[in-house]
């Protein structure tokens, strides 16, 4: 059997499509992590970062933190708050806690002789992915949002 032109350049077509997907997936971002945050072993502990809004009313507002998340039937999470009737004065701050946790977050707002709460939570994990060199572990679920939303 004779082997074309033809033929051969349907071989090297494919070969040199096979090589630009591999060389296109290793890029700094996998579908699953970034990167550049990587690291090469988990953590038991991390930052999570909490925005809130800042206003003429709310020039400091109070903020807790669940070691849970947070349960909006009884408007309340069910274990104590490991950080409670903290003040904040600027829009945004870190705190050092242990991953593999949910975590909810309740900051209070006043607007005239309203109190606006506002919620947000989730699960800060430490998770592992792979991109084309190594494993990575990242830390996902480390921003809780509490700003107010004005419509």
């Amino acid at each position: 059997m004779k082997v074309t032109i033809i033929n051969k350049l349907i071989i090297v077509s494919f070969i040199f499509v096979g090589i630009i997907t591999i060389i296109i997936s290793c890029n700094n971002n996998s579908a699953s992590g970034n990167c550049n945050n990587c690291r090469a072993q988990t953590e038991t502990s991390g930052n999570i970062s909490i925005n809130v809004t800042k206003n003429s009313e709310n020039d400091s507002v109070r903020v807790i933190l669940y070691n849970e998340l947070y349960n909006y039937s009884l408007d309340t999470a069910d274990n104590l708050p490991i950080l409670k009737d903290t003040f904040v004065k600027s829009t945004s701050f870190v705190l050092y806690v242990p991953v593999n946790h949910n975590y909810s977050v309740k900051a209070i707002y006043h607007s005239g002789a309203k109190t606006i709460n506002s919620i947000d939570g989730g699960k800060f994990s430490d998770q592992e992915f792979t991109n084309c060199t190594v494993n990575c572990w990242q830390q996902v679920g480390d921003s809780y949002d509490v700003t107010l939303k004005f419509k």
